[in-house]
């Protein structure tokens, strides 16, 4: 049993279907406003003698949310209380305190700021919140289905200011997902607010100290958008945020979530043995299909190293500029290798095709050249002509083929029926230059240097042959297998900037 398949059967141990440690601080429950007539349904909820509930917000796995005044500064704020019924759990009231601790430390527009917190007559903790007026980034995709990719892209370069703050001062958010972003609409325009560090870790460069509060290998977060290596209870960094930001902007931009329809386990299984899923609908732009498939990265070192990075690639996104820092590799993507070989086959029997009616023609027409050379010098250069031909038609057709249709929509015809284009490094499409070097060095390796290494049997004297084809067979070789080893792509493409891959 393989060491993937040990830590799935580990894992399913753990997690039972819907797995929700860490629930939204806003949910879709009904607001019960204020009764008629000055009498408030909530005034024997006691948190605070200094503050009156208002309004029930929503609730999560581990509390409730309520709008109250500060009577004695008369301001609104949103208190979490935390569930009766888990005051018993010490880990969990230690980690309900020290959201409240770390979060006070952050102080930006884009984070729900925390004031302080305390404890209820009852012994219940609670957290002083900015109250934010508007709906969570879930309840607005449940109600639009999906956003509009430069919709996404605005609010989620303000999900990354927050973040990058957070990630400033030492922290990792570690559950982030739709219902932990609140949106607020202010003058037409819709800003992004960070929500709920309950789960967060402070980074190893402060210290372990939330670490303390978990053991070894607990499960925590939501599996819709829990990194692969947050699902088998690893040391995580901000990376594992990127990835949840990833699988944020997929379902905003999809309408629903990667793997979604999986139960918990399968979707933790799959997130561990499979590759990300793909953006594929034709109205997003590819460099934006390549910035969320960046952050959905298995491995944590193909994603973006830090938030600044990711949010250059969006705001370069805004102005038509291709992202600069999303660099997938082919390699991370298995299920290329045998889609190309077979749109390369496909491809070579479509130009062979094309290229042997052409030389059919052309051999026609060396026949008639070729009678009666003897009286009719004029022959002689038509039959050369034909032969140049013949040997000309076929690279110029293919190379023309392939550039065209590389420039134009993004692959040729075999690759678009086996679901793969070609990208520049950045995700945009090939320029006409470097369509035309990558497919003049494909061609210049796997057909130019082989050849000439075969013209050396022809040399006067054997041994002068094999040197010869050693040399120039044995030098494609090289130059293919060491830049799959060192780039994890073929050479023509690692020469031309480009990068096939899957629709």
């Amino acid at each position: 049993m393989s060491e993937d398949t040990k830590s799935i059967e580990e894992l399913k141990l753990k997690v039972s279907d819907e797995v929700t440690e860490s629930e939204p601080i806003q949910e879709d429950s009904p607001r019960l406003n204020v009764a008629p007539q000055g009498l408030n349904p909530f005034s024997d909820i006691v948190i605070d003698e200094n503050l009156e509930v208002l309004e029930f917000i929503g609730k999560g796995g581990t509390g409730q949310v309520y709008k109250v005044r500060d009577k004695t500064l008369d301001k609104i704020f949103a208190v979490k209380l935390l569930r009766k019924d888990l005051i018993v759990d010490t880990q969990t009231v230690k980690r309900f305190v020290q959201e409240a601790e770390t979060a006070a430390n952050l102080s930006h527009p884009n984070v729900v700021s925390v004031y302080g917190h305390g404890e209820a007559p009852d012994g219940s903790p609670y957290i002083i919140m900015n109250y934010i007026e508007g709906e969570n980034l879930a309840q607005t995709l449940r109600r639009l289905h999906s956003l509009s990719w430069l919709t996404t892209v605005d609010l989620f370069i303000q999900i990354c200011d927050g973040l990058e703050h957070a990630h400033q001062q030492g922290l990792i958010h570690r559950d982030l997902k739709p219902s932990n972003v609140l949106v607020s609409t202010i003058g037409g325009i819709e800003f992004a607010h960070v929500v709920d560090f309950g789960i967060a870790k402070v980074m190893a460069s402060r210290g372990d100290t939330l670490n303390t509060l978990t053991v070894s290998g607990e499960f925590l977060g939501t599996p819709m958008y829990m990194s692969p290596e947050q699902c088998l209870g690893q040391n995580v960094d901000k990376r594992t945020d990127i990835y949840a930001l990833g699988c944020m902007m997929f379902e905003a931009l999809n309408g629903a979530g990667p793997f979604a329809g999986a139960t918990s386990v399968e979707m933790i299984a799959k997130k561990m043995s499979e590759d990300s899923p793909r953006l594929t609908a034709e109205h997003i732009p590819p460099p934006m299909k390549m910035v969320v498939a960046c952050c959905m990265a298995r491995q944590a070192s193909d994603r973006y190293s830090d938030i600044a990075s990711l949010k250059e690639d969006l705001k370069a996104l805004l102005v038509g500029e291709s992202p600069r820092n999303a660099q997938i590799k082919v390699g991370v993507d298995g299920n290329t290798g045998g889609r190309r070989m077979l749109a390369a086959i496909l491809d070579y029997a479509f130009i062979t095709t094309v290229t042997s009616v052409t030389n059919i023609f052309c051999l026609i027409g060396l026949a008639l050249a070729t009678t009666g050379v003897k009286t009719d010098p004029g022959k002689s250069i038509l039959a050369g002509v034909a032969l140049i031909i013949m040997f000309v038609l076929p690279p110029f057709l293919s190379t023309l083929y392939y550039v065209a249709f590389e420039k134009i929509r993004g692959a040729t015809l075999a690759k678009q029926l086996c679901g793969l284009y070609i990208t520049d490094a950045a995700g945009g499409n090939l320029t006409w230059t470097a369509s035309l070097l990558r497919n003049t060095m494909k061609f210049v390796i796997i057909v130019i240097l082989p050849l000439l290494g075969l013209g050396g049997f022809f040399a006067p004297q054997a041994a002068w042959g094999w040197l010869t084809a050693s040399t120039f067979i044995g030098l494609s070789g090289y130059i293919t297998i060491r830049s799959i080893i060192k780039h994890r792509r073929l050479p023509w493409d690692v020469i031309a900037g480009a990068q096939v891959r899957r629709r």
